[in-house]
């Protein structure tokens, strides 16, 4: 059941708020050739498999512009309105994390491996006035591919060509003080939980037991 909203329970609030000029999902996909994976034991005449390849938790993409002085570019709108944007630049740096198996006379041992590589700086136009910040963050969809592996036994790496995909979100954001019309949150009450119930007794058969005197 709906509550309905009672405005007499209202009152005036200035609260800090977390306010959102402009929001984007880009993509950028990249190959870097001859990336080197570390921590990767072999010996000569041993084989490389790699079975998945992952994006890692400290991939990241900071705004590399001066905030207080990011190029304003004026844009025309699909509907005629000319609009001023910033220039954002970005700077990704993309954790590669690869998954395989070593093979060495027959027998595979497993391994994981992980290695960095950044892209070329990304320009986006965004409503980002002076006083805004911008956070941008590696979205899960992002994914990677790796080409053949080339073993180097001597330094425990393995080497070859990966291609990214790296997808952002990004959002121009400042901190500011709203007004609002609001109602202090009460607790609500504790819901207790449920007693013990009593077995009930089996029904009984009135019409012949028990007997009429």
């Amino acid at each position: 059941m709906s509550r309905s909203l009672n405005y007499s329970d209202l009152q005036r609030e200035c609260i800090d708020a977390h306010k959102i000029f402009d929001y984007v999902l880009t993509s950028k996909e990249q190959c870097f050739e001859d990336v080197v994976f570390t921590g990767i034991s072999s010996a000569a005449g041993d084989t490389i498999s790699v079975s998945s390849c992952q994006i890692g938790p400290d991939s990241t993409c900071p705004e590399i512009s001066d905030p207080e002085n990011r190029p304003t570019v004026t844009v025309e709108l699909p509907d005629g309105t000319d609009v001023d944007l910033q220039v954002v630049t970005l700077q990704k740096t993309i954790q590669i994390i690869i998954e395989g198996d070593v093979t060495s006379g027959g027998t595979a041992t497993p391994f994981t491996s992980t290695a960095v590589v950044v892209f070329c700086p990304e320009e986006v136009l965004m409503c980002a006035p002076i006083g805004t910040m911008v956070d941008c963050m590696i979205t899960d969809t992002s994914r990677c591919v790796v080409g053949a592996l080339t073993l180097d036994p001597a330094n425990s790496t393995a080497t070859g060509n990966v291609h990214v995909l790296a997808c952002q979100g990004i959002q121009t954001y400042a901190e500011v003080k709203l007004e609002i019309l609001a109602k202090i949150c009460d607790p609500r009450g504790i819901i207790p939980f449920p007693e013990c119930e009593v077995n009930p007794f089996p029904q009984q058969c009135p019409s012949i037991f028990p007997p009429a005197h």
